[in-house]
């Protein structure tokens, strides 16, 4: 079984010839597994990736021309997402109860 970058022990880093602290690690996706990850200063950052906004306003966008309201063709969600597109630990301190959408699940609704 391929072990993960996040689980890979700091003394196979070593035997390599890395120095952990001495690597910048970025992910894909802004998982809460790397949201947990920048936060323990694990991970240097991630590029967001938000489903559950992305499907929110695209359904938005699904009842706006059902109901005949104007519709908006192309949302950029490097802008529109609930943060900005790259997560470090100065955007996750100014946003602490940011959790991150995938892999995550909402104890309210279950999604």
């Amino acid at each position: 079984m391929p072990t993960s970058i996040l689980s890979a022990p700091k003394s196979r880093w070593k035997q390599q010839g890395y120095t952990v602290a001495d690597l910048y690690l970025t992910g894909g996706g802004a998982a809460s597994i790397a949201i947990d990850a920048i936060r323990e200063g694990r991970w240097d950052a991630t590029l967001a990736y938000f489903p559950k906004t992305m499907g929110a306003m695209a359904a938005e966008q699904i009842v706006n021309a059902i109901e005949g309201k104007p519709v908006t063709q192309i949302i950029n969600m490097d802008t529109a997402g609930p943060l900005e597109a790259m997560i470090d630990k100065d955007v996750l301190d100014a946003n602490p109860d940011f959790k991150g959408e995938m892999g995550s699940v909402d104890t309210n609704t279950g999604v």
